[in-house]
């Protein structure tokens, strides 16, 4: 079943994403990589607007989110993701719409622990807010 894209539905698709076997999360993320807009699509009921601003999107920021999202989830951790609440049908009176993508990357390590190598983490944050003009 197709979820509503807000901050609600887009829990549980990371949720079924996370909680697939390794051999299927693999082949999710890489329907990620592939073709983003077709996995949106096939995972989110959008609206027209959505639709829109989807298809609207420059391709160098969608292959930006997409390869963020997909880095985040082969290490299985969850994308921080927040979109501000609302009607997104009625977006024409809310002002303009931002889209602020982060995506860092570190070295962690376990003190005291036998097998002291760095371990690479991501950190991948999404969040849709919507400001006055």
């Amino acid at each position: 079943m197709k979820q509503l894209f807000e901050n609600a539905g887009v829990a549980h698709v990371q949720w079924q994403v996370l909680s697939l076997p390794m051999e299927e999360r693999v082949a999710e993320i890489q329907k990620i990589r592939t073709d983003f807009t077709m996995w949106m699509l096939s995972k989110f009921s959008l609206n027209a607007n959505q639709l829109r601003q989807l298809s609207e999107m420059s391709e160098a920021l969608r292959n930006e989110i997409a390869e963020g999202i997909a880095d985040s989830w082969e290490e299985g951790v969850l994308v921080n993701f927040n979109k501000d609440e609302g009607d997104d049908e009625d977006e024409d009176d809310r002002g303009a719409k931002e889209i602020i993508f982060e995506k860092r990357g570190g070295k962690s390590a376990l003190l005291n622990h036998p097998d002291d190598k760095p371990l690479s983490t991501i950190a991948v944050s999404i969040w849709i807010r919507y400001r006055d003009l």
